[in-house]
């Protein structure tokens, strides 16, 4: 074989290892998301294919770990009879059985404090039952100063509200700051179009000049949070990967319509249920959570697009931390 030859064989092999261990990282991460969102059967296929259950994510969880933070019980017996490793920590010093005592999922608690039983040997089902739909519970959602539940929101205009000439307030921020600005014309698909502005305004992000109630009202209700997805794109050499971080799920948020808010929130001395009172965002939108986390006030403003499959959705900001998503439960 030639120095030509030969270099081509070493270029293929560097080739499909490269390739294989895309793969590789690939299948962890899709088995860490099956564990976050109570995907069974994907994280059944995944670990039949011998994936690794104790592999890691961007921020440090285990697929148990993620099963145990989400909920899914169904998925963490699966692991811990597949010889997960309950005792593996984040950099914070977090457990499996720490994150679902932190979300009140007694059922995966349970599992993960029951003394240590054989690796089960017996295959795993072939059609495997499809997990339940969830829906919060009063304790899975941190409970209102009130015994009552939070009053149905007010809806958010649809687009046709505010008409051609009107003088208005927009975001081309995603709904965080607000401009004053006129409408130009409507756009059925589209949006507004507003005079000076290229492209169109979602009906999210355009209000009248004069306070509503759903300025406020919008925001009532119980909601979702997580850490916001995020992704970079990595090169090394002439391999280029994508690298996935954020997507945990965290203690759900509850804003009253009496003015009140409770949160559930990690600190340094252990999980707190912080309980206080927002005021309206007085520059737009939204309402601003006075002392939550770290002491900071917390701006809740609305994220959503019209036609999302993602439905409601809101970002929670501060200007000392990081921010977070939320959904509507």
């Amino acid at each position: 074989m030639n120095a030509l030859s030969k270099s081509r064989t070493w270029m293929c092999i560097a080739l499909m290892c490269s390739a294989a261990l895309a793969e590789q990282n690939l299948a962890e991460m899709q088995l860490s998301n099956a564990a976050n969102y109570c995907d069974t059967a994907q994280a059944i296929a995944l670990i039949a294919q011998g994936v690794n259950i104790n592999t890691r994510n961007s921020g440090g969880y285990t697929p148990l770990m993620m099963a145990a933070n989400s909920g899914c019980t169904d998925i963490a017996r699966l692991l811990i009879a597949r010889g997960a490793d309950l005792s593996v920590k984040t950099s914070a010093g977090w457990d499996a059985a720490y994150l679902a005592k932190l979300n009140n999922h007694q059922a995966v608690l349970a599992l993960l404090t029951t003394p240590a039983r054989p690796r089960s040997t017996a295959a795993e089902p072939a059609t495997p039952r499809a997990p339940a739909v969830k829906t919060p519970s009063p304790t899975a959602v941190p409970s209102a100063p009130t015994s009552a539940p939070p009053k149905a929101h007010t809806a958010w205009p649809k687009l046709g509200k505010y008409k051609p000439g009107q003088s208005v307030l927009y975001s081309g921020t995603a709904g965080k700051t607000w401009t004053r600005g006129v409408i130009r014309s409507i756009d059925p698909k589209y949006g507004y179009n507003l005079t000076g502005v290229t492209g169109s305004e979602d009906a999210n992000f355009v209000v009248g000049v004069n306070r509503e109630p759903f300025w406020t009202a919008w925001f009532v209700g119980d909601w979702r949070v997580n850490v916001p997805v995020a992704v970079n794109t990595v090169v090394r050499g002439t391999d280029v990967y994508r690298v996935y971080s954020g997507g945990l799920r965290l203690p759900p948020l509850r804003i009253n319509a009496d003015g009140t808010y409770s949160w559930r929130v990690q600190s340094t001395g252990g999980e707190q249920l912080l309980r206080g009172r927002w005021v309206p965002n007085p520059d737009g939108p939204g309402v601003l959570l006075r002392a939550g986390p770290q002491g900071a006030d917390w701006l809740v403003y609305n994220n959503s697009r019209t036609g999302s499959a993602l439905g409601d959705t809101i970002i929670i900001s501060s200007a000392c931390c990081s921010h977070y998503a939320g959904s509507r439960l």
